[in-house]
């Protein structure tokens, strides 16, 4: 069903992929002339030249070019224009035309804009009506229909619908002609999917840790008394993905290095389902020690005695990252602002593994001069202080 839109009204959203050809070509009044020979060039004028309708201001299309009148002719900055005018998602068709003006250069931007939005619609929905997606959309109409916008539509609709407890909710969409030129409607297409709220979390394969511990390292939860309070019970499906890692990365932070799982779901009706996590703990794993390649800027043994996971230790993923971010500002403090420490971990024996940083140090920076702007009430050297 399709609802007229005005401006001041809600609308729903989807993604879209358009095709799009970008082309920088050159005219000349007389003669053949190249693009290379305007390099370097005054540029005379810019003007902004519609194909089809004009559904975009030409003022808006203006702010996203940095090419103007009176700069230079450059190449490099019409292709930044032509990337910065596409990825503003307002228009389909962008190419600009140079023609030699006597010692200077004159550029004619041609656009073909993105059709303005007038309508909505929505296919596949059941559990709600299209009003009440298309205000939960948040996208309102009028102007050009961004890219941008439409994902952010599509988005705000299937959290709408994960909230009431459809985690396998998809949203797609069309465009459709309304035989207005430069006017069209946004069709949503919705999958729903079958309800799926959580009764249970279980797991299975765990000896090391208890049910309880290892449901704290999870944003899931189980379906509640206060569930219409608290949303809890309901879930998105990548949502799951995230606590798997967050499980198995509890484990790796108390040893158990070689720790793997996977989670399924188990239907027991009426809307809801189980969930079994499957463990596999694998054996706790030891350092056997801990070492550093190839360095320039420290020493090793200036970099031990901040170490928190060495020699003798439970293997601990948490302890290791925390060492990761101290040695990079170990390598900050001495202006190594882009320090890349990379761990090389190698089996040592049964359950025993070594930990060797590969450090690549970067570039060193320098703090040039500082300058402050905005600053009315306070002075320069207040806020440097």
């Amino acid at each position: 069903m399709r609802f007229p839109t005005t401006p001041s009204q809600l609308m729903p959203r989807g993604v879209g992929q358009f095709a799009a050809l970008t082309a920088l070509s050159v005219l000349a009044l007389a003669g053949t002339v190249h693009a290379q020979d305007f390099e370097g060039k005054n540029i005379s004028s810019v003007e902004v030249r519609y194909r089809g309708a004009k559904t975009v201001d030409e003022d808006r299309l203006r702010n996203l070019m940095s090419t103007k009148t009176g700069t230079t002719y450059r190449a490099e900055g019409l292709d930044n224009d032509i990337k910065s005018l596409y990825e503003s998602g307002l228009v389909e068709d962008v190419r600009f035309l140079a023609e030699p003006v006597g010692d200077s250069v004159k550029l004619i931007a041609e656009v073909t804009t993105r059709d303005e939005l007038v309508g909505v619609g929505f296919v596949g929905n059941s559990i709600f009506k299209d009003q009440k997606l298309a205000k939960e959309s948040k996208m309102k109409a009028g102007g050009a229909l961004s890219d941008e916008a439409i994902l952010e539509a599509r988005r705000n609709i299937e959290k709408y619908y994960q909230g009431y407890g459809y985690p396998d909710v998809t949203v797609t969409h069309r465009t459709q002609a309304t035989g207005q030129e430069g006017r069209s409607d946004l069709i949503f297409v919705i999958d729903e999917g079958a309800k799926n709220e959580v009764r249970k979390i279980r797991f299975e394969g765990n000896s090391t840790f208890t049910d309880p511990e290892l449901r704290k390292e999870m944003k899931v939860k189980e379906k509640g008394w206060f569930s219409w309070l608290t949303k809890s019970g309901r879930f998105e499906s990548n949502q799951l993905d995230t606590d798997l890692d967050a499980i198995l990365d509890y484990y790796r932070s108390k040893g158990y290095l070689r720790a793997t799982g996977t989670i399924r779901r188990e239907p027991v009706g009426d809307g809801r389902t189980d969930l079994v996590i499957q463990i596999s703990e694998g054996d706790k794993y030891t350092v056997a020690g801990v070492s550093f390649g190839k360095m320039t800027v420290f020493k090793s043994e200036e970099l031990y005695p901040s170490m928190t996971l060495n020699g003798g230790d439970a293997y601990s993923s948490k302890k290791m990252r925390d060492d990761i971010t101290m040695i990079r500002r170990f390598y900050g403090s001495r202006g190594y602002a882009d320090a890349l420490p990379t761990p090389d971990i190698r089996d040592a024996g049964p359950n025993r593994v070594t930990i060797k940083y590969n450090i690549t140090e970067g570039s060193r920076f320098r703090v040039g001069r500082v300058n402050i702007a905005g600053n009315t009430k306070t002075q320069d050297k207040v806020i440097r202080r």
